[in-house]
């Protein structure tokens, strides 16, 4: 008989990669909170550039997480380690260049949805509800069969 091998990611390793990267998404609410304090007046904005150096380091580690042990958490975990090195940089250029400035929290915004793509491991919304069982259908004896082509 032949041994069954699963295509699973290591348990472990799969279950850091997402925690991780919810801690990501965490710590990015927490970016805008500590942003929107020192806007007005509440600190300085040094809570904020330490807050980001930590969750790049973490970003880092979702990335080398996704390499081994959960593939197909790649893309969506480089994505977001590329966008904590783009955040790093708008940061640091935005007093010079205004412009490059703004776009600081509007990437701060992709970060979050791709931090919460990276958690959710590559897989698609539609196959995320239905993993989670959230389908349209109610009716009884519908379990398992395919959502209609108008689902969103």
């Amino acid at each position: 008989m032949e041994a069954h091998t699963s295509a699973r990611p290591a348990g472990g390793i799969a279950q850091a990669h997402r925690v991780l990267a919810f801690v990501v998404f965490g710590g990015g609410i927490l970016q805008f909170l500590l942003a929107g304090y020192a806007v007005f007046d509440g600190s300085s904005f040094d809570a904020h550039a330490g807050v980001g150096t930590v969750i790049t380091v973490i970003a880092l580690i979702v990335l080398i997480l996704a390499f081994v042990g959960r593939r197909e958490a790649v893309p969506a975990s480089a994505l977001l380690f590329g966008l904590m090195v783009l955040q790093n940089i708008l940061g640091a250029v935005g007093d010079s260049a205004p412009v490059l400035g703004a776009l600081h929290p509007v990437n701060g915004l992709l970060i979050l949805g791709a931090a919460m793509a990276a958690a959710a491991g590559g897989r698609s919304a539609a196959r995320t509800t239905v993993a989670l069982g959230l389908s349209r259908s109610s009716s009884p004896g519908s379990a398992g069969r395919a959502a209609p082509a108008s689902w969103p």
